[in-house]
């Protein structure tokens, strides 16, 4: 689990860190006409039922393991 957040924060920091100044028309469009907030919206969902999901998935696991050792 530590694993897990360590190297979200590092691809996190290193996202950041190679942001550039400079910017294109299709970003001037997203940033406009508000999409980029619709964007980033459906992509948060979509992480978070992943992260969910696995969350879940993981117990599930842990539980018949445990079942399985005490047979």
């Amino acid at each position: 689990m530590k694993t897990s957040i360590v190297m979200g924060l590092t691809l996190l920091t290193s996202t950041f860190a190679s942001a550039q100044q400079t910017t294109s028309p299709l970003e001037g469009t997203f940033f406009g006409s508000g999409k980029v907030y619709v964007v980033v919206a459906v992509s948060s969902i979509i992480l978070a039922g992943v992260f969910i999901y696995l969350v879940r998935m993981d117990r599930s696991i842990a539980k018949l393991e445990d079942e399985m050792k005490s047979k």
